[in-house]
């Protein structure tokens, strides 16, 4: 088939990885990059913010001629707030083309109400397939019966993924600057990842290793306001997680995760996971044998230090994680492979009852 995503291309392991995911299960697939449309400055920002402006209008239009230029099968948005509802109208004209949606953000949580969102809420109904992470956990009611309460007219579960080319254990010595007993590789937030950390640090004397963004803004009178915690990427990320005796997983309390793509990523890379314990991820990893789970910080410092005292448990426990990751469908083609299969077992019938 042909694939078309739309979204901002922004970073590696977003639309690229399922362009290459796809191609490699014999898809072609091209991209629709509006991450271009936006480089002009705070008037660029700012039509972005608030998903109104001449911007907008043109991105619409170049969309729609590039679906009819290309003639995809499927055309994927990828987080694609800026498509007016016009415009995927005027896509599903002679219903030769699925439109998909997929959005990893929680449009029910904390942030669900900003401006961003304006347009994608009103476009809900025009998507023949909604791909979300299903906040079933945290929310008064599961996040697809919210989407099908706006309209959507089919909605499918779809996790995230690991990346088999990027995310493995590597055969090589990882660099000492990367090296550490405790990581956390991934942004700040101002919920319980900062009391946790705060308290491993005065609890534990051991080689920390902090990197992701935010982490200097929220860091005034915290020790991790004097380190390097820029955010690493790639191989760098991936030799950060192989060099850590333990690897930590928080959840964004703002858009309500009860997992992320971290949490695929970790066991993959054969490192030792001690996460936030979620229902989720207890059904996905098995506690205390393919992972390890913690509820507050005191629990947190407990376990870090017994798993850094056993490391026979330890990499006991990582192995299980990894094999895990090998043979339960966690990696990118197997995802792809879930809603593609969701998508062909929606339009059959229909394609069905139109012969």
């Amino acid at each position: 088939m042909r694939i078309l995503i739309v979204g901002a291309y922004a970073a590696e392991w977003h639309e690229r990885a399922w362009e290459r995911a796809l191609r490699e299960l014999g898809h072609e697939t091209s991209g629709f990059a509006l991450r271009d449309y936006f480089a002009g400055g705070i008037g660029g920002y700012l039509q972005s913010r608030f998903v109104v402006g001449p911007t907008i209008e043109r991105l619409n239009t170049d969309i729609v001629r590039a679906v009819r230029s290309w003639r995809p099968d499927i055309v994927v948005f990828y987080r694609a707030l800026a498509v007016k509802p016009q415009t995927l109208r005027a896509l599903a004209e002679g219903g030769s083309v699925a439109l998909v949606c997929y959005m990893n953000d929680d449009l029910f949580g904390p942030l669900g109400h900003k401006s961003f969102y304006r347009l994608f809420r009103a476009s809900v109904p025009h998507f023949d397939l909604h791909l979300v992470l299903g906040r079933e956990e945290f929310l008064p009611r599961p996040e697809i019966s919210e989407y099908r309460r706006l309209g959507a007219p089919r909605v499918q579960s779809l996790r995230q993924h690991y990346l088999p080319w990027l995310h493995r254990r590597l055969r090589h010595r990882v660099p000492a600057r990367l090296r550490s007993d405790i990581c956390f590789l991934g942004h700040c937030e101002p919920d319980r990842r900062l009391p946790a950390m705060q308290a491993l640090i005065d609890g534990i004397d051991c080689r920390f290793r902090l990197n992701g963004s935010r982490w200097r803004e929220f860091g005034r009178g915290r020790p991790w306001g004097r380190w390097d915690t820029s955010e690493l990427q790639g191989e760098d990320y991936v030799a950060g997680i192989n060099g850590a005796k333990i690897a930590l997983a928080f959840f964004s309390a703002w858009n309500r995760d009860s997992f992320t793509r971290r949490a695929f990523e970790i066991p993959a890379c054969g490192t030792f996971m001690l996460s936030q314990r979620t229902e989720a991820m207890r059904e996905m990893f098995r506690e205390d044998v393919e992972a390890a789970y913690f509820s507050s910080p005191e629990e947190l410092v407990d376990k870090a230090k017994y798993y850094l005292r056993h490391e026979s448990q330890r990499s006991r426990i990582a192995e299980a994680g990894r094999q895990r990751c090998l043979s339960a469908g966690f990696d990118i083609h197997s995802r792809m492979r879930e809603w593609l299969g969701a998508l062909a077992a929606d339009r059959i019938p229909a394609m069905e009852a139109a012969d």
